[in-house]
């Protein structure tokens, strides 16, 4: 073997990752352990987690003076000078402490009829909100294959159903690499986004969460170039829409990179639970009066508190912007809670024209977080252990993604585990319905769920679409 950089010359840490068993490349650096400095914490008492960044550990006598001087320390405190930042403005209940909720039983543990009673629970909130959410469904299609799509069916008709469907054939033969996934994913968002006329070409504002390398934008700039006529394409100036890029890691390979010629890309180095909207006013009343500095604009420079009740248009004379300008929300697989954080985000400027989202994770959501837990604790999930359950359960759904459809042709698939894949799937509609009312009272926005790819294509197919009424 050759000599690893950095440690023992032949020693590779011996770490696997579970998912694709690939092993560590870092060297061990101490002849006292078969790992390396990262994940030293799983071969001996003496190294700890950095509480910091997780990705590492450390000794623990050492800890204290290494969380100071953490690259992961400092780069944090560079954020928090960020003009974007402001501590937890996004957080619904920052004082609730997650560590507190004890559950008297965690969910995997669940016996044979603690899981039935657990099932039925579901099910009758389900019965509350069914009719909700069908309504939310933005398609032509008839109840059942309403019910279909968003993962929700009647289990005996599938094992009643013995033969697929051609169409569905089809799809399982699909070889899709990773990179053609990915690609289909955003066309086909970017498709919905000029279906419910979000891609306009003047005074809109897209602000991409959990940006990443910014790919989302990146094919949606494409998109918006295409429609241009060869005249607009020479003015940037006429052409008024915009980019924020929020994402709070440091990432290579960005995709905005292509248009830096057009000036009108922003990346925002900061967590989507610290960003602070209301800049974007700000920054855009500092365009607007150095391009018309004799005209006077009625409004105070002060922002006042954010909008808490729908818009009557009246709520612009409070912000130093011009009330033509729109913001549209976008996001793909948005994890958990980052979603419920865009969303509040969102829910703070009286610009908010659109969102569409593409959630995912919504076992990552939390009490903390969640924007309607008020909703939650109307259904009856009244006790934190069991918003915590509900929570979980909706990872039943993406962990059974494929047993619905190959039900039919396989009868090795038990009724128990179809039945634990539906119930997922209702907690993960129960959550949307609950996002689709805060959007409605504080943005008036139309809120809809729409299947926007196969899931063959990607397991979390559903998009949130709001748009102003």
């Amino acid at each position: 073997m050759e000599k690893l950089k950095g440690g023992i010359e032949g020693k590779q840490c011996e770490f696997t990752k579970y998912k694709n068993k690939v092993r560590c490349l870092f060297a061990v650096q101490s002849k006292n352990t078969k790992y390396c400095n990262f994940h030293a914490y799983l071969d001996s008492d003496e190294f700890v987690l950095c509480p910091v960044d997780p990705s590492h550990s450390v000794k623990k006598e050492k800890l204290e003076k290494h969380v100071k001087k953490c690259n992961k320390t400092k780069d944090n405190a560079k954020l928090e000078q960020s003009e974007w930042y402001k501590k937890d403005i996004n957080v619904v209940n920052p004082l609730f402490d997650l560590k507190s909720v004890e559950e008297p039983k965690r969910l995997k543990t669940f016996s044979q009829a603690e899981l039935d009673a657990w099932y039925i629970r579901i099910d009758e909130v389900w019965q509350i909100v069914k009719d909700q959410i069908i309504q939310m469904v933005d398609s032509d299609q008839t109840e059942e294959e309403k019910l279909a799509a968003l993962g929700v069916v009647d289990i005996e008709e599938i094992k009643e159903s013995k033969e697929p469907k051609e169409e569905e054939k089809k799809q399982e033969k699909l070889e899709l690499t990773k990179t053609t996934k990915h690609t289909l994913q955003h066309n086909k968002i970017v498709d919905m986004m000029d279906n419910y006329g979000l891609l306009k070409h003047r005074d809109i504002k897209y602000l991409e969460y959990g940006a990443g390398r910014g790919l989302l934008s990146h094919y949606l700039h494409e998109r918006l170039d295409s429609k241009l006529s060869e005249e607009e394409k020479k003015n940037h100036e006429e052409n008024n829409f915009e980019f924020y890029l929020i994402e709070r890691e440091k990432i290579r390979y960005l995709a905005d990179r292509h248009y830096k010629e057009h000036n009108n890309h922003k990346r925002i180095r900061v967590d989507i639970s610290h960003f602070d909207i209301s800049h974007i006013h700000q920054e855009h009343s500092l365009k607007k009066s150095e391009k018309e500095p004799s005209k006077e604009l009625e409004a105070s420079e002060e922002i006042k508190e954010p909008n808490t009740e729908p818009d009557d248009g009246k709520l612009f004379s409070k912000y130093l912007v011009d009330p033509n300008i729109k913001i549209v929300g976008i996001a793909k697989h948005l994890c958990g809670g980052a979603t419920d954080l865009a969303i509040h985000s969102l829910t703070q400027s009286p610009l908010t024209y659109g969102v569409i989202i593409a959630t995912c994770c919504h076992q990552r959501c939390d009490e903390r977080t969640y924007v309607n837990i008020d909703y939650l604790n109307e259904l009856g999930f009244k006790k934190d252990y069991e918003k915590s359950w509900l929570f979980k359960t909706t990872s039943w759904a993406v962990s059974g993604a494929y047993r619905i459809d190959k039900a039919a042709e396989d009868d090795s698939i038990s009724k128990n585990s179809l039945r634990k894949t539906v119930t997922g799937y209702k907690a993960k509609r129960i959550l949307e319905l609950g996002r689709a009312m805060i959007l409605k009272k504080k943005c008036n926005l139309k809120v809809s769920l729409k299947q926007y790819c196969s899931k063959i294509e990607s397991p979390e197919n559903m998009l949130l679409i709001g748009i102003r009424e």
